[in-house]
């Protein structure tokens, strides 16, 4: 594809390239100051964007508060000397000296003052923002300095007061205090809170105090909260604040009441504040429920009871709002009775316990022993010895029997009651004491034998379900009249393991602010009258949808007390409302929910007040571990629970900022489900890189079903079993989805596409298979579960960019070439069309064409919302580099051919619009037809054959609003005619009449007949003006045709105005309560077709298979629309010679096609590769070039505070300050060393032999979009028209109806962007032979590419001199190349010195029959090596030519572990061999010893002689004693021995051994 230059800043960061590529790493010793440079070259003086010029100039004004910097640190980050070491991590670790960081409690500090195991924590000291040497925020001089030179040099006079907000958190009173935990927390310590009472009144916590008078920390204060002119408090006023905590709530069976874990308000009287606290996890009780009327204390009037908290005997456990209690008497007996105060907690909703009694009895009924008269005043039941059911004549006061009744919830007259009459008195039977008599008023209605009575409280028989009590009610606070209760079973353990799993309130987290409280605890959704309790692993959340509502859009309850959370609360200035997360998922996550676009709210927090609160008095005071106002008067809520990490910001993060620290945070402390943004269509995206195209990890509850499974047919949209789906409320964009899988919660899959993935159609043909359609749905109902899905998928759309000829000649235009801010287009054509009113314009290059579309297909041309339409058929599509290119015939349809200018294009204008659709209304039509001709379907529909079809449907849309129509598709042929007469040879004129269709539209100029068969026929086009049909035919005029034919001859119209192979169509019109059209074809009408999916019911005989049932999935992403649709995966090359200047044709023609980016710059490779999806490899002694780059390599913001404006990086001083905050890796970090701040074994450098190693890397390229009217601009809004991305770089939303379906379409242009983020990076050495993942840090985020990278092997090239005498010890020059570092050949001893490597990197000498390593081996460069030879082992050497005495090995180098190849280059050879080197070196027997002898002393005399005999009377002893050695004999004796038995036999060989040598020798002569 040719190559389109951009705007020519190549100067500039050719130059920032250059300059940066000797960045000096900065050191712990580093300080910001005036006369010190930061960034890469050190290129920037002090602060970036000064708060006293407002300029991103690099310019520094002392004293200023503002400094350009991350949350989290970078590679210029400077460590305050007192920063507990393992914090001093760049890149992994949040910024200590961030300007808005007041407060950071961490373990770190309590490891760096050696606190002990189980200490008690009197403070937990703050690292944020220790002061340092020339602090940027001293002013010399001033009365509140905020780091004087006391504190600067740790000499302040209060200790501990060196940072600076000195406030301290602590606790004064050694009785409250809470200990410190080691190792609990994934290895890290926590400050453990214990209460003291199981209530909450009572235990330790901490509390924020002044510790010093003023921020200079002259003089000391116990005052609690922070002190006034401290920059904490000056900005939580001015901006907000952030809390950032890491904590596990620790409930026990016992624990009751809700647990503070901080809290912040204005004074010591005042509770109101702001609280973030944990509900108690409360089990399903055995009953509950809420009194109506006051309590039975013992005698007296029922109306007028109190309760005392003594003497509570009888209460009445009926309450209609309740569950039904148990009809069964004493199911609830010896049982535990809990009554709650009635007022509840103005701040967290808490009913506080007011009494605990104990149930005596249950329910008070008998059965009568026999039939009683009329008149009667006593009845005798069975049993009860004296009593009802123990209840007494003591304790009956004003009580009343229920005769025939049998279910106490009803005991009246007007239910089973036959009469109702007061109990004066009870006694035992006077003939079986066992029976009880009951005295009352005297029946007037007999009663039988077996008769039930019910004791009851009223006169009319209600309040039948009454419990007595024994011995004392426990009062825990102060009686309270009425409330509610709950009867829970005292052989049940309590929560948080919740006996049947069952709980009546979750233990959360919860927060209020003032008069606002969010408690998600859920006890108004798990305990009603219908709702008995909740279970979250069952995902059973109570009635109706707002307890899931509650924990926010992920719908995901989160146990306090089930491990580590991350929580993380922002509350703004104005302090009336709050957000609260939980391990992550921060608010701009994803787009889909909420209304209002790249604003806030997008996300649904499970923490966030319902509405504004009142606002509070200015925060003054903290507090961790407790909901009490002051140490003197605390009430419920102290905590037991682990805090392990706190962070205070005295500003409101945004989003990416929260995420970036909740990932330092998950790492360190092992919480796997944290959820961070890696949604790649985010503008809030934090992650790196996009590692697929496809769908990433989702966020929502997403499921696979069965279109109306758990509906009734009355119900669901398909009301007809076994029959093709009919009815008024059936329509084309609606499809009811599983009701025992979706989710009850409207507008829970906004956004999402729906995919059709099985089904089968019948066997009569007409009903077909809706299987592999697809929509976006775009309205979800809750209770019904229906959601609005358009599978015609109408209105599809992008943008062309430009157009070319076939042969890719064009003008150039902006997107092509553009020389600057202000500057005129340049190229043949100037400033006029980027596409052209000509037939020859046939190649679209465009923003988005839909990926499910297979060509041939059709695009509209031109705004909608008029008449100007022009119609192009798709003949082909493929994606290239940012583009869609489509080859089109244009102007099909009888449309009129468009022009579109430059300057709209650029600015997505509508009249550059791509309408997709899947065919066009081809002929005119009127309100009646029920015939259309539309253009081929080309692979979308196949053409049935069959007619009658009932599920196929079409939706008709005229342009400039001329209306929408939706159609049934019964039948779908190729136009069809019949010969009116017989047709003669070589004939012009040719009468047509109807076949099977009663046809009505014109056959018009141009129109392609074939006479006859298709396969066979004779095809002719019509000449003559258009013909409408007339008196039932239409004649015509014809080019000749050949061979005449016979009357009702097959006519078929095989192709109209360009468009091959139309179709006719048979419909119903008007469907959906829509209006017939007229149809005008040269208007541009799109028709888009869908078959509607089948119901649970359609099983059975009637279907092919027997089913037909359609299936479908829900997939949280749009993997049909951009960017899942393009070239997500990052990419990367290697090679070398990247910084080429530009080609001599720069600014008119096409560069090389291996030009990595079109940007702001223009970089090259020589003979690189696209690695994505292969290994890449590069020079052992590193050096290599990478680029890495891909349309999501960096995050959509990269937020720096104070010094970058814009939300995505447009200038050289912001791309260069970002820098600081991308490091790029090779490696692999054990999974043990996750944990950013782990500074042990093997996780420091050097002891980790398959560590991350750094590259040195630079930002060539930044992101860059056109959805700005000026397309230099990147942006970062959701919203889909220029307007929406000034040149500010801020968000201006298209509207408040994101979830529209109007809207939806929009979405898919953003970040359609021009041209892809790269990085350069040089590989460094000693990478290891392992492969290799590559890790891309953004902010401290991380993404990995495994098993990326490897270094090449070395390669021996030759070895210089080639050969060495057998003995070693000289030293030979090897040549090659990858070598590896120096480094991996030496290493570093404890006192200094080098020594010979451990690394495994060395050279060795390989033979047939053995190996060595170079004696010693030095390195010169990666290219160069040298090697001590080895000396040869004196043993058999295979190989080995006796005549030469030579023997050849060869030179391999190991670098690492990798190995260079045995090549005929790497060959060294050893001279002077001995020849006895090719005896046989047995030592297992004296017999082979003895031969071996034999062999080498014979050799060794021939080797002597054929040197001359230099040796002369020695030669023989110098030959036995090398073959003694040779063949194993050490012992001395035995040698001797060996000698002297063959001594007579020695001599006389040694004279026929002389011969053979001089005969030998003369020979040679």
């Amino acid at each position: 594809m040719a190559f389109r230059l951009l705007t020519p800043i190549i100067t500039l960061l050719l130059a920032a390239y250059a300059s940066a590529a000797g960045t000096a790493a900065w050191s712990d010793t580093s300080v910001l100051a005036a006369t010190t440079y930061h960034g890469p070259n050190l290129a920037f003086k002090g602060d970036l964007g000064s708060s006293t010029t407002g300029v991103d100039d690099g310019t520094l004004a002392i004293g200023s508060t503002i400094v350009a910097k991350s949350v989290m640190t970078g590679s210029d980050s400077f460590f305050p000397s007192t920063l507990p070491a393992s914090l001093k991590v760049p890149h992994l670790v949040p910024d200590s000296t961030h300007p808005d960081l007041a407060f950071w409690w961490t373990p770190e500090a309590f490891e760096r003052d050696g606190v002990a195991d189980g200490a008690y924590v009197s403070e937990w000291p703050n690292v944020a923002n220790i002061c340092h040497d020339k602090h940027v925020e001293t002013v010399t001089g001033a009365a509140n300095d905020i780091c004087v030179t006391a504190k600067v040099q740790n000499s302040q006079a209060v200790s501990g007061g060196n940072t600076v907000n000195v406030a301290r958190m602590g606790q004064n009173d050694a009785t409250k205090r809470p200990i410190y935990k080691k190792k609990i927390a994934n290895g890290h310590g926590v400050v453990r809170f214990t209460r003291s009472a199981v209530d909450g009144t009572a235990g330790p916590f901490l509390e924020l105090d002044q510790r010093c008078t003023d921020s200079a920390c002259g003089t000391a204060s116990t005052t609690e909260g922070w002190a006034a002119d401290t920059v904490f408090d000056a900005a939580i006023v001015a901006n907000g604040l952030t809390m950032i905590t890491v904590v596990k709530m620790s409930q026990s069976a016992t624990d009751r009441n809700n647990m503070g874990i901080v809290h912040l308000n204005a004074n010591t009287a005042d509770k109101n504040g702001f609280a973030l606290y944990a509900t108690e996890s409360k089990c399903m009780p055995k009953h509950y429920g809420a009194f109506t009327t006051a309590l039975q204390t013992g005698g007296g009037a029922l109306t007028t009871q109190q309760l005392d908290g003594t003497g509570l005997k009888l209460v009445r456990l009926d309450v209609s709002s309740t569950p039904t209690a148990s009809t069964i008497m004493n199911a609830y007996s010896g049982m535990t009775l809990k009554i709650f105060g009635n007022t509840a907690d103005t701040s967290t909703g808490e009913q506080t316990l007011s009494h605990t009694c104990t149930l005596d009895k249950y329910l008070f009924q008998g059965t009568l022993m026999s039939t009683f008269a009329i008149g009667a005043t006593v009845v005798t039941i069975l049993g009860g010895a004296g009593s009802i059911n123990g209840m007494s004549d003591a304790t009956i006061s004003n009580l009343y029997l229920s005769f025939g009744c049998t279910d106490p919830n009803d005991c009246t007259v007007a239910g089973p009651a036959t009469e109702i009459l007061q109990i004066t008195s009870v006694a035992a039977n006077g003939v079986d004491a066992a029976n009880t008599d009951i005295t009352v008023a005297a029946l007037t209605i007999q009663q039988n034998l077996g008769t039930s009575v019910f004791v009851c409280l009223e006169a009319d028989g209600s309040k039948c379900i009454i419990a007595t009590t024994t011995g004392a009610c426990n009062p825990t606070t102060a009686p309270a009249a009425d409330g509610t209760f709950e009867i829970w079973d005292t052989t049940e353990t309590g929560a948080p393991n919740c006996p049947r799993g069952k709980v009546k309130q979750f233990g959360t987290f919860n927060a209020y602010l003032n008069d606002q409280n969010d408690n998600n605890g859920c006890q108004t959704e798990c305990a009603t009258a219908t709702q008995l309790g909740c279970n979250s692993q069952t995902s059973d959340y109570g009635s109706g949808t707002t307890c899931a509502d509650k924990q926010g859009t992920l719908h995901k309850m989160v146990d306090a007390n089930e491990g580590f959370k991350i929580v993380a609360v922002t509350i703004p200035a104005a302090r009336t409302t709050f957000k609260g997360y939980v391990n992550g998922f921060h608010e701009g996550c994803d787009y889909r929910q909420g209304t209002d676009g790249c604003a806030a709210g997008k996300i649904v927090p499970p923490l966030q007040t319902a509405s504004a609160a009142t606002a509070a008095t200015a925060f003054a005071r903290m507090k961790l571990g407790s909901l009490s106002v002051a140490n003197a008067a605390p009430v419920t809520g102290f905590a037991s629970m682990d805090m392990a990490e706190m962070m205070v910001y005295s500003q409101v993060l945004t989003p990416e900022e929260l995420d970036r620290i909740g990932f330092y945070l998950a790492n360190k402390y092992g919480i796997d489900d944290y959820i961070i943004n890696d949604d790649i269509r985010s503008p809030f995206r934090t992650k790196p890189v996009s590692l697929s195209a496809g769908c990433g990890p989702t966020h929502r509850k997403l499921h696979e079903g069965i279109v109306c499974k758990g509906l009734g047919q009355n119900t669901c949209y398909h009301v007809t079993a076994n029959t093709p789906p009919t009815g008024a409320n059936l329509y084309h964009n609606q499809i009811s989805l599983q009701s025992t899988l979706a989710e009850n919660v409207a507008s829970y899959y906004l956004l999402a596409r729906l995919t059709i993935t099985g089904g089968n159609g019948n066997l009569a043909g007409t009903v077909k298979s809706a299987k592999g359609q697809s929509c976006v749905i775009t309205a979800y109902a809750a209770t019904t579960y229906m959601a609005t899905c358009d599978f015609t998928n109408q209105g599809d759309f992008g943008y062309v960019k430009y157009a070319v000829d076939p042969t890719g000649v064009t003008y150039l235009t902006s997107w092509q070439n553009r020389l600057g801010a202000g500057s005129s287009f340049v190229g043949a054509g100037g400033d006029v069309n980027a596409v052209e009113a000509n037939a020859a314009h046939s190649v679209f290059y465009t923003t988005y064409a839909p990926a499910d579309y297979v060509a041939p297909f059709i695009a509209l041309l031109g705004d909608p919302s008029t008449a100007n339409i022009e119609a192009v058929r798709v003949t082909a599509k493929v994606i290239e580099g940012t583009d869609h290119k489509l080859t089109v015939t244009r102007g099909v349809g009888g449309t009129t051919l468009r022009a579109v200018t430059n300057a709209l294009t650029i600015q997505h204008d509508a009249t550059a619009k791509l309408t997709y659709t899947h065919a066009i209304v081809m002929g005119d039509a009127v309100v009646g037809d029920t015939y259309l001709i539309v253009s081929a379907l080309g692979l979308l529909y196949d053409l049935p054959t069959t007619t009658g079809i009932t599920n196929w449907y079409a939706k008709i849309v005229i342009p400039n609003s001329g209306g929408t129509e939706v159609v049934q598709v019964t039948a779908a042929n190729a136009p069809t005619f019949l010969t009116n007469a017989i047709v003669a040879n070589s004939a012009t004129a040719l009468v047509l009449k109807d076949n099977t269709q009663t046809l009505t539209f014109s056959i018009l100029i141009g129109d392609k007949l074939t006479v006859g068969p298709l396969s066979t026929g004779e095809t002719v086009e019509v000449t003559t003006a258009d013909v409408a049909k007339a008196g039932g035919t239409w004649t015509l005029t014809i080019t000749a045709i050949t061979t005449g034919v016979a009357a009702d001859t097959l006519v078929t119209l095989v192709e109209r105005k360009a468009v091959p192979s139309p179709t006719i169509i048979t419909v119903v019109r008007a469907q959906e309560s829509t209006t017939a059209l007229a149809l005008t074809a040269t208007d541009g009408i799109s028709v888009d077709f869908m078959y509607l999916p089948q119901n649970q019911f359609s099983t059975g005989a009637l279907w092919v298979n027997g089913d037909g049932v359609s299936t479908y999935r829900i997939e949280d992403c749009d993997t049909v629309a951009y960017p899942y649709s393009r070239d997500a995966p990052i990419q990367t090359f290697t090679g070398n010679g990247y910084i080429k200047g530009p080609p001599s044709t720069y600014g008119l023609g096409p560069s090389t096609s291996d030009t990595l980016t079109t940007g702001n710059s223009l970089w090259y490779s020589a003979g690189a590769g696209d690695s994505s999806t292969s290994l890449a490899v590069g020079p052992a002694g590193g050096g290599q070039m990478v680029v890495i780059k891909g349309w999501h390599l960096m995050p959509h913001d990269n937020h720096i505070r104070y010094g970058v404006v814009a939300n995505t990086p447009a200038t050289t001083l912001d791309t260069q300050r970002l820098e600081n905050y991308l490091k790029v890796t090779v490696g692999q970090r054990p999974a043990e060393c996750r944990d950013p701040t782990k500074r042990t074994a093997p996780c420091t450098a050097g002891t980790n032999p398959h560590g991350e190693t750094a590259l040195t890397c630079q930002i060539v390229e930044t992101g860059a979009g056109y959805c700005a009217a000026d397309f230099r601009i990147p942006c970062r809004c959701v919203g889909g028209t220029c307007t929406d991305c000034p040149s500010s770089g801020a968000c201006n939303y298209i509207g408040t109806t994101e979830t529209s379906a109007a809207n939806y379409a929009l979405k898919k242009n953003v970040w359609h962007q021009t041209r892809k983020p790269t990085i350069h990076c040089s590989v460094p050495p000693a990478l290891g032979a392992d492969m290799q993942d590559l890790n891309i840090y953004w902010h401290g985020v991380k993404t990995s590419i495994t098993n990326w990278y490897r270094p090449e092997a070395p390669v021996v090239e030759r070895v210089e001199p080639a050969q060495a005498a057998y003995t070693g010890g000289s030293t030979v020059t090897i040549i090659g190349r990858n070598f590896g570092p120096k480094v991996s050949y030496t290493s570093q001893t404890a006192g200094g010195a080098k020594t010979a490597g451990t690394r495994e990197s060395h050279v060795e000498v390989r033979g047939k029959s053995f190996s060595a390593k170079c004696a010693k081996t030095t390195y010169v460069s990666d290219k160069e090596l040298l090697c001590v030879v080895p000396t040869l082992p004196a043993r058999r050497i295979a190989g080995l030519d006796k005549t030469s005495r030579r023997v050849e090995v060869s030179v391999v180098v190991s670098a690492e572990g990798l190995r260079s190849a045995l090549t005929s280059k790497a060959i060294l050879t050893y001279t002077s061999v001995p020849s006895y080197f090719s005896c046989e070196y047995k030592s297992t027997s004296e017999a082979a010893k003895r031969d071996c002898f034999t062999c080498c002393r014979s050799a060794c005399i021939i080797d002597e002689f054929a040197l001359g005999g230099v040796k002369g009377g020695s030669t023989f002893s110098h030959c036995d004693s090398s073959c003694y050695s040779y063949c194993g004999y050490s012992a001395v004796g035995r040698r001797r021995l060996l000698s002297a038995g063959g001594s007579a036999r020695g001599r006389s060989s040694a004279r026929a051994l002389a011969k053979r040598i001089r005969a030998r020798m003369a020979a040679r002569r």
